[in-house]
């Protein structure tokens, strides 16, 4: 994968994220190795969204590419998030995958994507 391409998927993502009412908390959240791509506040939830960026001449969609050792990566980082910062509220994990195609960002933001499994 291209950095660039990762980095411009993230902060479009962001952006993306501000323009449907959400409040970016942080970016690039890291625990022993584990990163959280930006992390958010709507309304009651506390949402760690994953950001997937492909080009268009992509075999798979951005989104596939979140197996369930990311999704564990990402549970264990919010885990340590929620700690830290002695948040309150509900916790949710979404992806948006997006789609570069012909320099427009085509975006799927999928809520509820994955769930912590026990």
């Amino acid at each position: 994968m291209n950095q660039n391409i990762g980095l411009y998927g993230e902060k479009k993502a962001g952006e993306y994220l501000i323009n449907n009412g959400y409040e970016v908390l942080h970016t690039n959240f890291n625990f022993n190795r584990k990163e959280i791509d930006i992390i958010v506040q709507k309304d009651q939830f506390l949402i760690a969204v994953e950001v997937k960026t492909r080009s268009q001449n992509s075999i798979i969609e951005p989104w596939q590419a979140v197996n369930k050792r990311k999704q564990q990566n990402i549970i264990e980082a919010m885990n340590a998030y929620v700690k830290t910062n002695k948040k309150n509220l509900s916790v949710r994990f979404d992806v948006i995958s997006i789609v570069i195609k012909e320099d427009k960002c085509v975006y799927n933001h999928i809520k509820d994507a994955f769930y912590p499994t026990f």
